[in-house]
């Protein structure tokens, strides 16, 4: 039975959230969306654009995020929140993946490696957590990181070409 993916409805599907070590999400990605990233201005109460300094013609430029937009497939164990709700998806469930900074640049890499940078529908992303950094209110670690040579990504962002049903 085919997975209605638009049903008509509005409501916002739940992110995934990389909140503990050894958590692993299988997502079949339905599209990826580049956004401005967005805060909210204590004054007015808005949502405004977070600055990035400008372009080379001096025009200001703002910071992107990636919205990867996937149904959750078996095996999925990283929770998915929205609001005060949330827990691991049910495979076919759809789930939201919001990447900025790091994670950013590395579904960048990640994508120029898998098929010169073209994704279709259906293919497998594997997200794992393997270790973590703590980072004060001003962006710096809290402690140093260790020192091995070999140390894996946070947040590694794979994408395979599987077929959704064969997966895991």
């Amino acid at each position: 039975m085919a997975i209605e993916l638009n049903d008509g409805s509005r409501m916002a599907a739940p992110v995934i959230r990389q909140q503990r070590l050894g958590e692993v999400a299988y997502l079949a990605i339905v599209r990826p969306e580049q956004r401005d990233r967005l805060r909210k201005n204590l004054t007015t109460g808005a949502m405004e654009p977070i600055p990035n300094g400008t372009d080379r013609q001096g025009r200001p430029k703002v910071k992107q995020e990636m919205v990867v937009h996937a149904i959750a497939m078996p095996g999925t164990t990283m929770e998915a929140r929205i609001g005060d709700e949330g827990g691991v998806p049910a495979p076919g469930d759809r789930v939201r993946l919001i990447l900025k900074a790091k994670g950013f640049g590395e579904w960048i890499e990640a994508r120029r490696q898998h098929r010169r940078g073209r994704l279709t529908v259906g293919d497998v992303l594997v997200l794992e957590t393997r270790w973590a950094q703590q980072y004060d209110q001003d962006g710096n670690p809290k402690a140093r990181a260790p020192r091995s040579k070999t140390r894996p990504p946070p947040m590694r962002c794979r994408a395979t070409s599987r077929s959704a049903s064969t997966a895991r």
